[in-house]
């Protein structure tokens, strides 16, 4: 492997650079994929502003990649004068480990990442290096990208749309409070994203828990420094050997969520989740320049976690009596809180009444999810039919069943 010695990172760095003729370079990983390898190289020569430099870093391919990015990066060189560095591995370093050598390889202001079987339009760099350049208080930029299948077809789907982004997403992206949105989940894709340099200031090195770009989105979401930019900038391609892909349909992405449900038990769940707030936190605090109330979020939502850790791993029982311990719970340390000591008098019937009103809303949330069970696709999936099972009559003797189940439950 070449060894490239990392920059120091120094806190003066975060004077964002305003030149209007920033550098560009693009950090590219790779690992056996000769299949797609040749497309995304051409798209970056075919590029309507040409990046400075590229650097690719290949995980011990043994497919004929490595040989390939020897042979194009001469003809590179000698073609556009793009500098173009390779690194070979001489084990496997892993995607976020292999990106981060990468990244640290390279010495421009702006840096794009790239995936080994994409294929980026013409205008790509040139759209993200200008909206970098023209908006200093920007750390990253990411778009939306057309998902393609492996023979480059459209599948008449978008990244943003296949991620289901909520109407409370929606808004909070809206208003630019973005690390609200990634406390809960990544919704930037590393090859769709380009940062400036000062943000590494922050982000490195790579924590093993998180993904380089959700980590990376993080950190700048931190700093309030996200910019989410509505055009196409990528062909992202879904085949059977992404190494990051995303589901694209509604069934597919069921799918998923019950797969990471049966092999990522809940209290693992739990706990990963608990593990990697508390690294992010760790390491925002260590950084001047982020908000305050970015820290005060993530405390909130480790709390959040811990609080679920304690919660019984049965969800009938923890659906119906977790909630009233932890309204008792409530209940109590407000009277302890309250009690003479001249503070707002304790309301218990105020209490009472929104917790109520939580129950209303589990009711429906349940009764909702009857009913998107009763849709014939999904009940495909579980091989019967609910409104068969149930002879039309429905919800009233699922719920029954629910009831009994965790009465058996109780008992046992």
């Amino acid at each position: 492997m070449i060894v490239v010695p990392a920059p120091d990172f120094l806190w003066s760095e975060m004077s964002v650079t305003t030149s209007r003729a920033m550098s560009v370079g693009i950090a590219m990983c790779t690992c056996n994929g000769i299949a797609f390898l040749d497309a995304q190289l051409r798209s970056f020569t075919d590029q309507s502003r040409l990046p400075d430099r590229i650097v690719v870093s290949d995980d011990c391919s043994d497919d004929g990649t490595w040989e390939h990015l020897v042979e194009w990066s001469q003809l590179v060189r000698t073609s556009t004068g793009i500098s173009v560095a390779l690194l070979r591995n001489e084990k496997r370093l892993g995607v976020a480990r292999n990106f981060e050598q990468a990244i640290r390889a390279l010495d421009t202001s702006i840096i794009f990442l790239a995936d080994q079987d994409d294929v980026w339009p013409r205008e790509k760099i040139a759209v993200m290096a200008r909206y970098l350049e023209t908006h200093p208080q920007a750390l990253l930029a990411h778009s939306d990208a057309v998902l393609i299948d492996e023979d480059g077809r459209d599948l008449g789907q978008t990244l943003f749309q296949s991620l289901y982004l909520s109407s409370a997403e929606r808004a909070l992206a809206e208003d630019q409070r973005f690390f609200e949105i990634y406390c809960r989940r990544n919704l930037v894709t590393g090859t769709a994203a380009a940062f400036r340099r000062e943000l590494l200031a922050v982000a490195l090195p790579f924590p093993s828990e998180w993904l380089h770009d959700e980590w990376l989105a993080a950190c700048a979401a931190a700093c309030k420094a996200v910019a989410m930019l509505p055009e196409k900038l990528v062909r992202y391609r879904q085949h059977g050997r992404n190494a990051i892909g995303v589901p694209t349909g509604r069934i597919s992405w069921l799918a998923a969520y019950m797969r990471r449900a049966i092999t990522l038990p809940r209290d693992r769940y739990l706990a990963r989740r608990v593990l990697r707030l508390d690294v992010l936190y760790r390491r925002l605090g260590q950084t001047p320049v982020v908000h305050a109330d970015a820290l005060a979020l993530l405390a909130e939502a480790q709390q959040h976690f811990v609080r679920r850790q304690r919660f019984s791993p049965n969800p009938v029982w923890r659906f119906y009596f977790d909630r009233e311990r932890g309204a008792y719970q409530e209940l109590s340390t407000l009277f302890r809180r309250n009690g003479g000591n001249g503070a707002r008098p304790f309301q218990p019937l105020k209490m009472a009444s929104g917790r109520l009103l939580v129950v209303r809303s589990r009711c429906v949330r349940l009764l909702s999810l009857i009913r998107v069970f009763r849709h014939p696709s999904y009940s495909r999936l579980w091989n019967f039919d609910l409104s068969r099972r149930y002879d039309g009559h429905m919800p009233r003797n699922f719920v029954q069943d629910v009831f009994a189940g965790s009465r058996q439950a109780a008992g046992s």
